[in-house]
């Protein structure tokens, strides 16, 4: 049963596994309502525990109308939403050119329509309290571009832009944008990724395998419960800052770092390869 606990409530997409499921865990920790959506609820009821102050919400965000029943559903158990973490995503890799028209609209209407989709839907619950929050969880990915990971990099860089314009957009409104980006994480996340079919194109991309093979390691990188941390941290915080970099130490210093410098940087670790 499902107890308003009078605190504020954040909400949660991607909550079945690694960084969503720990950001849920996170807030809970803190003493608040939280939301939790994801496609697969009976992943977010294994793994996330039990709570009176957690509501579960099988939602496919890439669907408007879902998001939008999501959020109602929301507001009947809660009343109000403080905080939404837009965190779902899916992963892509492969040369552009061998990536299918099918996996590249599949990946952008999650990592980036379904960004927008839930966006839209918390902007008028957040206006009418003047109040609000809104942490879209990007990537390294949105600030560097890497080989063959162009379709994840768009999406990323698209979310980034938008985030950027919006917050002017919001601000009047008392709502604050905030961008968490998250390096090499230890989950599952890039081995249940989509991936082109290198299969009959060997020649043209022999590098590929053994990029995709770095990639795929999902034991290496900072632990999802590093990011939850930033991600309460921005949700928190009362300044303007727009970008949280989250286990990744080259985004504090990418800034400062020039184009040419970043491409040599690139070659030199393809050349290795």
């Amino acid at each position: 049963m499902i107890t308003h606990n009078d605190g504020k409530t954040a909400l949660v997409t991607g909550a079945s596994s690694g960084i969503g499921c720990a950001t849920v865990k996170f807030f809970l920790g803190k003493g608040w309502n939280v939301v939790a959506l994801s496609r697969n609820l009976q992943k977010m009821q294994a793994r996330l525990p039990a709570s009176p102050y957690l509501l579960m919400v099988a939602t496919d965000i890439s669907d408007e109308s879902q998001v939008r029943k999501s959020i109602a559903d929301a507001m009947d158990a809660f009343d109000r939403i403080d905080v939404a973490v837009n965190n779902a995503g899916t992963g892509i890799t492969g040369p552009f050119e061998l990536l299918t028209d099918l996996q590249i609209r599949r990946h952008f209407d999650t990592a980036l329509f379904g960004h927008l989709n839930l966006v839209r839907a918390v902007i008028p619950i957040m206006r009418l309290r003047q109040n609000g929050v809104i942490v879209n969880v990007t990537s390294e990915a949105g600030r560097i571009g890497f080989p063959f990971n162009s379709i994840y990099e768009a999406a990323k860089f698209g979310v980034e832009g938008f985030s950027e314009s919006v917050r002017y957009e919001l601000r009047e409104h008392g709502i604050r944008v905030k961008i968490v980006e998250p390096g090499q994480i230890r989950t599952d996340f890039a081995a249940n990724s989509d991936v082109a079919d290198n299969s009959g194109a060997p020649d043209l991309y022999p590098i590929f395998e053994k990029i995709k093979k770095l990639m795929r390691d999902g034991s290496k990188g900072a632990a999802p419960e590093t990011v939850a941390e930033v991600i309460y941290r921005a949700a928190i915080s009362e300044s303007s800052q727009l970008r949280y970099p989250a286990s990744s130490v080259m985004l504090k210093f990418l800034p400062f770092v020039p184009d040419r410098v970043l491409a040599l940087i690139m070659f030199s670790f393809l050349s290795r390869l």
